[in-house]
């Protein structure tokens, strides 16, 4: 993801208050971002839709063929 994507992302998140941005001390241009109570909350929420669409997905196309998928995106996602 580009930063201008992931600030994009980070901005909504903090409007909603799912999450707390703070300028570091040390350097103004890096910011520390934590998930807020209120985002932990939804966060709680949301986890077993997630979980419950991650075993639909397992049972549709298999347990082998799922775990290549996962294995193949982990590929994908270290490519610089």
């Amino acid at each position: 993801m580009d930063q201008t994507t992931v600030t994009r992302n980070v901005e909504i998140l903090r409007k909603k208050g799912y999450v707390d941005v703070k300028t570091e001390d040390a350097d103004s241009r890096k910011k520390c971002i934590t998930v807020s109570e209120t985002g932990k909350e939804k966060l709680a929420l949301a986890m077993p839709h997630w979980q419950e669409a991650q075993s639909k997905i397992e049972q549709v196309v298999g347990k082998e063929q799922y775990d290549e998928l996962l294995k193949t995106l982990s590929v994908l996602r270290s490519i610089n």
